[in-house]
């Protein structure tokens, strides 16, 4: 499309027009936050505007990808959350979920949320609208401003096929809360009255476990601190009254919770023999997964703990980067009858 200047307009000077070519340039602003630079060579030709002319070009780019290059070759874009087992060497964060499980449990532990798959694919669409003007009859300067549409569709899903954690149900559970919670009083009171003990035995050795206790002082003081450690992993995890614990725990069903609930009993055993206790302290286990984690679950768990983008498909619509162009007519021999090669 060409706009060609009128006689009457002569007031308007070519420095006029490219100062308003310029100005249009900055005006439309900076690229959209996270556009890579876009190069339109190919859709380029090598022709000048006339002298006073103003021309106006639309074209159109599209492309669809549903894969990348990665340093061990062509990978789907899917790839990083297509796994048998999803868990911390995809989302890295759940490593620390994975260590605190480990230390509760007292054994190796793979965290896993299941098997999982992830389709994308990427299209991107770009309108290049350009204004060409001629400054003279051999040069041209030009604008071109990238009108870039990106869309990626996703299908996810996440088959509870050897999961061995769910959604931390202290989250979600009045039930659950007081049993974490619970958990933690006793522990804390089984600890205090040792320490009480432990306290007051050197100045009253006669007092009621005195006896016992005093050849078995280094046993009581690393019984102390191994619980105490204890209750703090399971705080981390599975949460308490002061902590919302990890987003999920091992299931109530699995071998890890069932190692949990084994130590808490080992520790009630041994706080009842130093403390000559007739009757149980620590009884309750804190509160399991009561099953796999689904689709929503995970969303939820990138977009609201993470910060991350959801795995849902988006579409996003922006500037790109903006080009400023000059050409110059260097040579312009057109063919003739005399000349079969022509050159510009």
């Amino acid at each position: 499309m060409r706009f060609a200047r009128s006689s009457t307009e002569g007031d308007r000077s070519p420095r006029g027009i490219a100062a308003a070519l310029f100005a249009l340039m900055v005006l439309l602003g900076s690229p959209s936050g996270g556009q890579t630079a876009i190069t339109f060579g190919h859709l380029e030709d090598a022709s000048v505007a006339p002298a006073g002319l103003l021309r106006l070009r639309v074209t159109g780019v599209w492309s669809r990808y549903d894969s990348r290059f990665t340093p061990s070759g062509v990978q789907p874009l899917g790839a990083a959350f297509t796994s048998p087992t999803l868990g911390p060497a995809q989302v890295p964060a759940l490593a620390m979920t994975q260590s605190l499980i480990s230390a509760a449990s007292a054994s190796p532990f793979a965290l896993s949320l299941g098997q999982s798959r992830l389709g994308a694919t990427g299209r991107e669409e770009v309108i290049p609208i350009g204004f060409e003007y001629g400054l003279t009859s051999r040069v041209t300067i030009g604008v071109t401003v990238p009108i870039v549409r990106t869309r990626v569709a996703t299908a996810f899903s996440l088959d509870s096929t050897g999961a061995t954690v769910g959604p931390n149900l202290h989250r979600t559970s009045d039930a659950a809360r007081q049993v974490n919670s619970a958990t933690q009083s006793e522990f804390a009171a089984a600890a205090l009255q040792l320490q009480t003990r432990l306290a007051d035995c050197p100045t009253n050795p006669a007092g009621a476990g005195c006896t016992e206790l005093v050849d078995r002082q280094l046993e009581a003081e690393e019984l102390l601190a191994s619980s105490q450690d204890f209750a703090a992993t399971l705080d981390a995890l599975y949460g308490s009254s002061a902590s919302e614990g990890q987003p999920f725990v091992p299931r109530a069903d699995g071998d890890a919770q069932a190692g949990v609930a084994f130590r808490v009993a080992d520790f009630n055993s041994r706080y009842r023999d130093i403390l000559a206790s007739g009757s149980d302290l620590i009884t309750t286990v804190p509160a399991g997964a009561g099953g796999p984690p689904g689709v929503s679950q995970f969303q939820d768990y990138l977009h609201a703990e993470l910060g991350r983008d959801s795995l849902i498909g988006e579409e996003r619509v922006g500037f790109g980067d903006i080009g400023l162009t000059v050409k110059a007519l260097v040579i312009d021999r057109p063919t003739s009858a005399a000349r079969r090669l022509g050159i510009q």
